[in-house]
């Protein structure tokens, strides 16, 4: 069985960090599908996302477009609320 959502990633600074080169925002269509072949089931799921946005590296402009797997695993959501820093 498949599912079907829009998933969006974001690569971006957050305090307590040193400052990253390279910055980006996708969405795109995601489909889930339980990672189970031939009888012989692996943890989690997988997740194929066709991806569209924008970024920079180095400060120059990119348009970005590609694909993002995760296979075999489990993924966590991460609230856009949260200040994302590291965990003290």
């Amino acid at each position: 069985m498949c599912d079907f959502s829009i998933q969006r990633f974001a690569l971006h600074d957050v305090g307590g960090y040193p400052p990253l080169t390279l910055h980006w925002d996708v969405q795109g269509l995601a489909e889930e599908s339980d990672s189970s072949t031939g009888g012989v089931s692996s943890p989690g799921s997988d997740l194929r996302v066709s991806v569209l946005g924008t970024g920079d590296r180095n400060g120059s402009f990119l348009i970005l477009q590609g694909t993002i797997s995760v296979l075999g695993h489990d993924t966590e959501v991460v609230p856009e609320d949260g200040d994302g820093g590291p965990n003290v």
